[in-house]
């Protein structure tokens, strides 16, 4: 019976120990980032896994950590999906994304999706209202072959991500870093 009752204190200890190491290892890995000039993110929105994402310059990386421009601007921050004291001109935080589409790619947009080069992206279908029930205006409709200096910022992973299917392609200019996951938590 004690053999039992130990048993079972470890298999709890265990997933204990390890949530408690992996707390250390990013709160490390944090610290590290802030005092060498290291480039890291924490994500903490629905949009990509949550957890630490790594920044680079590199433009092969699969996100984007981007500031938005003009009236997509204005309904982010309107809206409260953009928070202050951020790095953005504007003074708000950038959005971290995935590159869906670049340069060259096709694009098909309509009311089931988003489809790059004929492969649909699940998650993608535009919504009319966002998490607050307020109207929410899509892109427009069509086929889209994605210019030179732009990309297509799509989330597969939350379907009521704000991204292209309602601000269309972003200029490659308006990227900050690129981002690859480190430590995630799907």
């Amino acid at each position: 019976m004690k053999v039992t009752i130990r048993h079972a204190r470890a298999k709890l200890a265990t997933p204990l120990y390890v949530s408690a190491c992996a707390c250390m290892v990013l709160l490390l890995l944090l610290k590290v980032g802030c005092t060498n000039s290291g480039r890291f993110a924490f994500n903490t929105t629905a949009s990509l896994s949550r957890g630490l994402y790594t920044l680079t310059s590199t433009p092969t990386d699969p996100n984007a950590l981007f500031c938005p421009s003009g009236p997509d601007q204005a309904i982010a921050i309107e809206r409260g999906y953009r928070d202050q004291s951020g790095e953005c001109p504007d003074g708000y935080i950038s959005l971290l994304k995935p590159i869906a589409a670049r340069s060259g790619d096709t694009v098909v947009f309509c009311a089931q999706g988003v489809s790059v080069n004929g492969i649909l992206l699940p998650n993608s279908a535009p919504q009319s209202v966002d998490r607050y029930k307020r109207p929410l205006s899509h892109w427009p409709y069509g086929t889209y072959v994605v210019a030179p200096g732009t990309f297509w910022a799509i989330s597969t992973h939350n379907p009521r991500s704000y991204d292209s299917r309602y601000f269309g392609p972003v200029s490659v200019a308006a990227i900050k870093r690129y981002a690859h996951p480190t430590v995630v938590f799907p």
